[in-house]
């Protein structure tokens, strides 16, 4: 039976997910894998939008002909304007600010943005943001013909970026994975002994990969609408232990 099929069936079928706990355990890896894949696909291509959307924006506003020059030297950010310069893209904002007028809250309030104010670069995403003190970066003298060269260059290299980024993501999350299955076989183990079953707990790994499947899918969902689910780390392990349950309730008890 192909991985695919199995996958539909583990949607709505304790039965045959039942079936499986005899397969061999690289096909269940693989499948583990597959599972990896897809509660990461939804977070995956949000994140390549955001980041494209990003150096786009950023491209963008420094080659704006309207943006200021200015240089991040001693620590202190020294611009060619009188008032702060903010580029709305659409995606991002840019702010650019050596008068004390912008301060680190006021940055807070965008959603999504890159400020350099008068002694810190503050970074703001999804209302969380980040401060960077030039005093960092002492004895580098660093100018906005700089930035918008390493902006050039990011934007040349991010089909590499990307992929290179995601590949450590998914190799994350299926290490994640692959404990949780772990741990789930051992919760099997008890159910076994409470339905009094002939199982080792190679039976309830296989049984409890394939029991995920539907919080899985669930939680794919939700990311994909960006809906937050309460305690869903709670629910994710009340939900597939009662699915387990019910899997192995449809296996025939010891004598």
């Amino acid at each position: 039976m192909s991985i695919f099929k199995q996958f539909i069936l583990s949607l709505y079928s304790p039965k045959d997910i039942a079936r499986f706990r005899f397969q061999g355990i690289g096909k269940t890896i693989l499948y583990v894998f597959f599972l990896a894949f897809l509660s990461l696909l939804p977070s995956a291509i949000y994140m390549s939008t955001d980041i494209n959307n990003g150096v786009r924006s950023l491209d963008a506003t420094f080659n704006d002909k309207n943006l200021p020059g200015f240089e991040i030297n001693n620590g202190s950010l020294i611009s060619n304007s009188d008032e702060p310069f903010i580029s709305d893209q659409g995606q991002y904002v840019i702010i650019i600010d050596d008068t004390n007028t912008v301060s680190i809250d006021d940055v807070k309030n965008y959603k999504n943005a890159v400020a350099f104010l008068s002694t810190s670069m503050v970074i703001s995403a999804n209302y969380q943001s980040e401060s960077i003190e030039y005093a960092l970066f002492e004895g580098m003298n660093l100018t906005s013909t700089d930035i918008s060269s390493f902006i050039d260059s990011i934007k040349s290299s991010l089909p590499i970026i990307v992929p290179v980024m995601l590949t450590i993501m998914y190799i994350f999350t299926s290490g994640i994975k692959f404990i949780e299955v772990s741990i789930l076989g051992i919760v099997g183990l008890a159910i076994r002994n409470i339905l009094r079953l002939n199982l080792k707990y190679r039976h309830t790994w296989v049984v409890a990969a394939y029991s995920m499947t539907i919080t899985t899918v669930f939680f794919a969902i939700m990311d994909a609408l960006k809906i937050s689910v309460p305690l869903s780390g709670l629910l994710n392990w009340f939900i597939v232990t009662v699915m387990m349950y019910l899997v192995l309730k449809e296996i025939p008890r010891r004598k």
